[in-house]
């Protein structure tokens, strides 16, 4: 079989696994977790066994992956929105917002301090000697100013259009 014959077989396989997946979806009521989970196994078992010959899937699910991505703000922004408005008073807004903010805080607090300690303990990066490739400018790291900054909205819809979901 040709290079190309082996593309369009990776290409019908996974487009046969897709309506797989949506027939599911339909007729046997698998939850969406379940579906995930056999989606990811399915995709690694396509990927190894036609390892190499994936273009033309490969150019199928890079579609389907940006329009899951241009779907993530819109989503994430109205369903904020229905959450606000489902809340009721200003009072039980206030005591989640800082519920919210806290649990926001110790969790990155934790993640911080647990990242350190391995970093630290497996001496992460130690005997590392790597000049830049010469011509290379290194990137400029923001301040903390900017960064707290940068999480609040200059443009909305810019910050829509680049996919920044925080500032959204």
């Amino acid at each position: 079989m040709s290079e190309t014959s082996w593309d369009w077989a990776a290409l019908i396989v996974v487009v046969i696994l897709f309506a797989g997946l949506a027939l599911l979806s339909r007729k046997t009521k698998v939850n969406f977790s379940w579906r995930v989970i056999i989606a990811t196994v399915l995709g690694i078992l396509v990927g190894v066994g036609f390892s190499g010959h994936t273009t033309y899937a490969g150019a199928f699910g890079n579609v389907w992956s940006e329009v899951i991505s241009a779907l993530v703000v819109p989503l994430l922004l109205f369903s904020i929105i229905a959450s606000i408005s489902r809340i009721g008073g200003s009072g039980r807004l206030k005591n989640i917002s800082l519920k919210t903010i806290v649990l926001l805080l110790v969790n990155t607090f934790t993640a911080a301090v647990i990242a350190l300690i391995l970093g630290l303990l497996f001496q992460v990066g130690k005997g590392f000697n790597q000049a830049l490739p010469k011509g290379a400018k290194p990137h400029e790291v923001p301040g903390v100013l900017d960064t707290l900054v940068g999480l609040f909205p200059s443009n909305l819809a810019e910050n829509w259009a680049q996919n920044q979901v925080i500032p959204v």
